[in-house]
């Protein structure tokens, strides 16, 4: 497997994009560093035979995949089961879904209105869902510092695989803001609320 193809499989894997661009850079140096090895073989008489070269570039880009993939299942959503003190399950929550739901928001005249995406909206639990509320949210300003904070929202109807809510907050000076979420609660008919835990935040100016 070249780096191109190595390219393309990185890209499949559904990731930060961080993550992606430190895998894609390791590619390369190992691509750059075999392709250095591969010169001085033509003037090294103990150089090893050109025919290893394929399975030292398959070996690293199969290493980079698997690093890849361990990363994508390490970040997939999963469902616990919440216990009282007695050990008895009394319902769920579904909890590393930080790469799962997408958010934006825009403010106008002390409301902010937030837009969360479902990235997965045919996979568990999403599929179920018919509402969907923000639990907690924080607003902080350009230095870092909170200006807002609070939760749950108003729950929203889920259409089209997004739910739009509102948060209502006072006005705020103009400036850079970014809004976080570290969990929601969705809803479904003649279920429990469902908690969904992660990490999400988006950037919005007033």
């Amino acid at each position: 497997m070249g780096p191109e193809l190595l390219k393309h499989a990185v890209d499949q894997v559904r990731m930060p994009p961080q993550a992606r661009a430190r895998i894609l850079q390791a590619c390369r140096a190992q691509a750059a560093t075999i392709q250095e090895e591969e010169t001085g073989m033509k003037t090294k008489s103990n150089a090893f035979p050109r025919k290893r070269l394929p399975a030292v570039l398959a070996a690293a880009a199969l290493c980079l995949c698997c690093a890849a993939g361990a990363f994508a299942a390490g970040r997939a959503g999963v469902f616990v089961n919440v216990k009282n003190w007695l050990g008895a399950v009394t319902g769920g929550r579904y909890e590393q879904a930080g790469q799962e739901i997408a958010l934006d928001a825009a403010y106008a005249d002390g409301t902010l209105t937030v837009t969360a995406d479902l990235l997965l909206p045919k996979k568990a639990p999403y599929r179920e869902l018919d509402t969907l509320c923000i639990a907690r949210y924080r607003i902080a300003d350009g230095a870092g510092d909170t200006v807002a904070e609070g939760g749950p929202t108003e729950v929203a109807v889920i259409e089209n695989g997004a739910a739009r809510m509102t948060v209502v907050c006072d006005p705020l000076p103009s400036g850079e803001y970014t809004f976080y979420v570290d969990g929601f609660t969705g809803g479904a008919k003649a279920d429990a609320p469902l908690p969904i835990t992660g990490g999400w935040q988006c950037a919005f100016r007033a």
